[in-house]
């Protein structure tokens, strides 16, 4: 009865994508989760399937698929802990009542009951609020997560929600799911220090609101990739080298500003279409080091001028930034 339910339950895509889910978890997990652990949370799982739990929702989004693919991003993009991840695979089991909390507590430990618990109450929360586009809803779903965790688990699991809804046949269910992801979750990412999910949110977010901006803007970047680029290159070569030779530690980066953020600036400045080049030309530099003081000066300061020197050399009204190429399933 348990292999049959198992067959239907999942499509060929989804139970492949289980598989590799699962493989992927253990070998990242596999100095805080063992092996007997991660089978017991499949075999739970597997018992509330033929239990008939986990229904797909209204929307047709399966609720084991889309945990699993929170916990695997979570592990991706947070590096998170054993326990967020246990929560976050057993969050639909013990909402749908086949495991309770305190069998969680007694087979994985109070911090995972507690969790699960912060995920059920921010559920809760979503059911008896009218509205989240209030600003006073993000305080709310803090202080009813309890804890921090709870609220990063939910973010992740915006993400996976988002990549998952590519191309869905109800437009307006897409539209809904992007908008809040923009003025609710990408914020909140934002705060956390979660910048790589912020962008990622707001990209989508744009891309499923507006698609043919979306695609316009993606494409003129690819157009100036190679320009790009070599600008980037050309501007970290003499920082890089000057800070080699103080001596110092550290990482120099260059990113393209990403589609949402071009997007955002065109509309504040009221760009038109032939700004729009200027606004993809220009990217982003930073350099990280390691903060330590040199004769009293703080090192960020001394990379400040080094950036300075070595980039403007004798220009006379230098612009940092610029440069004579500036163009929630938990609800």
């Amino acid at each position: 009865m348990e292999i049959k339910m198992m067959e239907t339950y999942y499509t060929d895509k989804e139970r492949k994508f289980v598989i590799s889910a699962f493989r992927e978890l253990r070998i990242a997990l596999a100095d805080d989760l063992s092996y007997p652990e991660i089978r017991r949370i499949e075999d739970i799982i597997k018992g509330g399937i033929a239990a008939g739990k986990a229904h797909r929702d209204k929307y047709g989004i399966n609720p084991s698929v889309r945990h699993l693919n929170t916990a695997l991003l979570l592990s991706r993009y947070v590096g998170a802990d054993r326990n967020m991840i246990i929560a976050t695979l057993l969050y639909q089991i013990c909402s749908d009542d086949y495991f309770s909390l305190e069998d969680v507590k007694a087979e994985f430990g109070d911090d995972v009951r507690s969790i699960i618990h912060g995920l059920k109450n921010v559920a809760d929360l979503y059911k008896k609020q009218t509205t989240q586009r209030d600003e006073n809803f993000s305080k709310l779903m803090m202080a009813f997560a309890e804890n921090i965790r709870v609220i990063i688990i939910m973010i992740v699991d915006r993400l996976a929600l988002m990549k998952a809804i590519n191309h869905h046949p109800n437009q307006k269910f897409v539209f809904d799911i992007a908008s809040e992801s923009l003025y609710l979750y990408a914020p909140l990412a934002h705060r956390l220090g979660l910048y790589k999910i912020k962008s990622e949110l707001e990209d989508m977010s744009l891309k499923y609101t507006n698609r043919d901006l979306y695609t316009q803007i993606a494409h003129k970047l690819n157009e100036s990739k190679q320009e790009r680029d070599k600008y980037i290159a050309e501007f970290i070569a003499p920082i890089k080298k000057k800070l080699e030779d103080d001596g110092f530690k550290f990482e120099i980066k260059g990113r393209t500003k990403s589609i949402y953020s071009i997007w955002n600036k065109m509309r504040k400045q009221n760009a038109e279409e032939k700004r729009l080049l200027e606004s993809l030309c220009h990217c982003d530099r930073h350099v990280q080091a390691e903060p330590f003081e040199i004769e009293g000066l703080d090192i960020y300061s001394k990379i400040e001028r080094i950036r300075i020197a070595a980039y403007y050399g004798n220009r006379s009204r230098p612009t940092l930034g610029g440069g004579s190429n500036t163009h929630a399933a938990y609800g």
